[in-house]
């Protein structure tokens, strides 16, 4: 029986025995989040220190660590053993009664991609970016850890849809592929192949608006973003697709043909000029 739920993806939330818990500060929260993603890791108190306080004196940090470590075992209840706390170390060991959505979210990542069932499961619990709305100023490395975790959960939620997309439109499950292609879109609105998916399912559906929609979409965002055009392969596929006969195309015994592929998603940080620069300013 689950006795306390850690969600991180999105706005994060730490819920024990059915209520929300009482933490000492934004920094509790921070402090249980990057121990939990660092499971089974002992870590010295030292560095959490300097994780959270670094520009603190040593003293006032350590004293601020043991204020928070104090306060999330009194707000974990029968739960508290979870974190190990050792003189110089501290470790998150996983219970099974402590729920993370990230932890579980990670496993069914994983999992063999032909498993539908649990790459639902998955995208439904990527509810948004990591510790989304959190703001800790004046923690630099908290912020660099925070950055590249961010980036790394969003990459495989990006493959999750991915993989997704790919399974239901072999299934010929076009109504179905198509929300998820539309979430990997709004996730990552640079990838073109995306673009090019949604445009090939619309008219697989027999919605040419769609097919316009979406191609003006994917034009306007690379010329916002990156300043280009789209590529010549979604410019031909846009008019093959508008000069085509209307009408579905889909049908049980003849499955619908587009696919995501093998297309690139490792496109961490094109269109994030902000977040890097903001990243830099503090790590300077």
């Amino acid at each position: 029986m689950v006795t306390a739920e850690l969600r991180l993806l999105g706005p994060p939330s730490l819920t024990t025995a059915g209520r929300p818990a009482r933490l000492h500060s934004a920094k509790a929260l921070a402090l249980l989040a990057y121990l939990a993603l660092e499971a089974d890791t002992p870590h010295s108190r030292a560095k959490l220190a300097g994780l959270l306080w670094g520009e603190s004196p040593d003293a006032q940090a350590r004293h601020g660590l043991r204020q928070v470590l104090y306060s999330l075992r009194r707000a974990l209840g029968n739960l508290k053993d979870c974190l190990v706390l050792e003189e110089e170390t501290v470790v998150f060991e996983p219970h099974p009664d402590f729920w993370v959505d990230a932890l579980e979210f990670l496993t069914l990542a994983a999992v063999d991609s032909k498993d539908l069932g649990a790459l639902r499961r998955a995208a439904q619990l990527y509810q948004g970016m990591l510790l989304e709305g959190l703001e800790l100023p004046g923690c630099p490395a908290f912020d660099e850890w925070l950055f590249f975790q961010r980036d790394g959960l969003e990459q495989q939620a990006l493959g999750v849809l991915q993989a997704l997309v790919d399974g239901l439109l072999r299934q010929g499950n076009c109504p179905e592929a198509l929300g998820f292609a539309q979430r990997l879109v709004t996730l990552d609105p640079l990838h073109e192949g995306a673009h090019r998916c949604l445009m090939q399912i619309h008219a697989a559906l027999g919605d040419r608006d769609g097919v316009r929609r979406q191609y003006r979409l994917c034009a306007d965002v690379l010329a916002h973003e990156m300043g280009i055009e789209p590529a010549a392969e979604t410019q031909a596929l846009f008019h093959q697709l508008i000069a085509a006969r209307p009408g579905p195309t889909v049908s049980p015994e003849r499955p619908p043909t587009p696919r995501l592929g093998e297309q690139s998603l490792a496109l961490p940080f094109l269109g994030r000029q902000r977040e890097l620069a903001t990243l830099q300013a503090r790590l300077n």
